[in-house]
């Protein structure tokens, strides 16, 4: 019953660490608003640096938690035949 439970909890950390994150389309930059402020009223301020690459996380944590899993398995068949 213990280890159903704890390769479930493992199998949704492993799924959630595995998403990505992106930017939706209405919220990435419109070159369409600094065209017309450069057309209208000359040049604006420089557009802001692009932002920090995605940290990948879904290889490492996942090796983790496996391994975790595995211990904890171990574990627990040990305390049943004691």
């Amino acid at each position: 019953m213990h280890l159903r439970t704890l390769l479930v909890a493992l199998a949704l950390l492993v799924s959630s660490a595995a998403m990505s994150q992106s930017v939706p389309d209405w919220a990435s930059s419109s070159q369409s608003t600094s065209e017309a402020s450069e057309d209208n009223f000359g040049p604006g301020p420089p557009p802001p640096p692009p932002p920090p690459p995605n940290v990948p996380l879904d290889g490492g944590l996942g090796l983790l938690a496996l391994a975790g899993a595995g211990y904890a398995a171990k574990k627990l068949r040990a305390q049943k035949n004691d």
